[in-house]
C-alpha cells in the first residue's frame, strides 16, 4: 500500500510542476504581448505626430 501511495504522490509531483511551468509560461507570454501592445501603442503615437506635422506643412 506504501508503495501504491508514493507512487500517486510522485504523479501529484509532476502534475503540479507541469502546472508551474505552463503558468511560468503563460506569464511570460503575457508580459511579451504587453510589450508588443506597447511598442505599437509607441509607433502609433510616432505616426499620428508624423501625420500631424505633413498636414500643419501643408
Amino acid at each position: 500500500m506504501t508503495t501504491f501511495g508514493s507512487e500517486k504522490l510522485h504523479v501529484e509531483r509532476i502534475e503540479l510542476s507541469e502546472n508551474m511551468f505552463f503558468e511560468k509560461l503563460f506569464k511570460k507570454l503575457l508580459i511579451f504581448l504587453e510589450s508588443l501592445v506597447k511598442i505599437i501603442n509607441v509607433a502609433d503615437e510616432a505616426a499620428v505626430t508624423r501625420q500631424n506635422k505633413i498636414q500643419k506643412t501643408y
